[in-house]
């Protein structure tokens, strides 16, 4: 990765902030439960009843607003389920782990199309739990000419579609597209919350709609609906898998000068990672992308060492 990648991902890391609103409830919540201990050595007999009942009944509101809160900004982002990925991506590692091992001894190292299915089963499995609903999953490769194809889907897809769907282009395929040029900042991921949205605004386009059928926009005074969705998903979350080497220049569009790019200023870019859902606004915009950039980081590690071993098989003298 080039120095200057590392250092925008190291800015990127989370860090503890002093003040965050969680802790800020935390505290207001202590000081209101202070306060109820304190009222105990209070002499109440001096006090009329009416201001008595006023003071335990706005104590006890406090208590009860700020306990909602808490509980609201808690299950809002539902992270806590996020530590439930740590099994998925502990599996996926164990087991493209065990068969590189394997593959180093075979006489024609391949991938088996059990065990894709297996890995993109578990990350579909993965972002359906974290999000609360039934996601899809697939892998899809970038062949020559920068034309694509799905190498494999989730067994629910594979249910009612063939995973061999025919080769796209890139840049028929807006979350494809923009990551490989860089277009609006997709850099490293693209994740939309509402395709419909995007598409009503000219910001998407998908090969899916010569399978699915093209959706229609009417305008109205001033107001644009669309007509005719067919698409199964809303939201979208794609990440590349890629390795960047030190002298390459990342986007493809920030590369200086015409003409064809030096074999070493080239960047080794298999494929995607593509996540969908039929709700719109499931991802979270922090968690979600670094997750899936994670697996797509061991698919790129199970791809290129099987691709290195097959290319050293080929020369090896007989």
């Amino acid at each position: 990765m080039p120095a200057r990648f590392r250092e925008e991902y190291d800015a990127q890391l989370p860090k503890l902030p002093r003040v965050t609103l969680e802790r800020a409830i935390n505290i207001i919540g202590a000081i209101t439960s202070i306060a109820g201990l304190v009222a105990v050595f209070v002499e109440w007999d001096r006090l009329s009843t009416d201001i008595r009942f006023a003071i335990s009944l706005s104590y006890l509101s406090v208590l009860l607003i700020f306990s909602i809160l808490f509980s609201w900004l808690r299950g809002r982002k539902k992270l806590g389920r996020y530590a439930q990925a740590i099994f998925y991506l502990h599996f996926i590692n164990h087991i493209v782990r065990d068969h590189l091992a394997e593959a180093r001894l075979a006489e024609k190292p391949t991938i088996p199309a059990d065990l894709l299915g297996k890995i993109i089963d578990s990350i579909n499995a993965c972002f359906s739990l974290l999000s609360g609903h039934q996601c899809r999953a697939r892998i899809i490769q970038i062949e020559d000419n920068l034309s694509v194809r799905t190498v494999t889907c989730d067994s629910i897809t594979r249910t009612w579609r063939e995973p061999t769907i025919p080769p796209e282009t890139i840049s028929k395929n807006t979350p494809l597209y923009n990551i490989w040029s860089g277009e609006w900042g997709c850099t490293r991921y693209y994740l939309c919350f509402n395709s419909k949205t995007e598409w009503r605004k000219h910001r998407f386009d998908s090969p899916d709609f010569a399978f699915y059928g093209e959706p229609t926009a009417e305008s109205i005074c001033g107001f644009t609906s669309v007509k005719g969705w067919q698409l199964p998903y809303r939201s979208v979350l794609v990440v590349p898998i890629r390795f960047i080497p030190e002298t390459v220049v990342w986007p493809v569009s920030r590369r200086p000068g015409p003409g064809a790019a030096a074999p070493g200023d080239v960047p080794y870019v298999w494929g995607f990672l593509w996540i969908d859902c039929a709700t719109k606004k499931v991802f979270d915009r922090v968690y979600s992308p670094e997750l899936c950039a994670a697996f797509a980081d061991v698919l790129h590690m199970l791809f290129s060492q099987i691709d290195h071993l097959s290319a050293n098989k080929m020369i090896e003298p007989k």
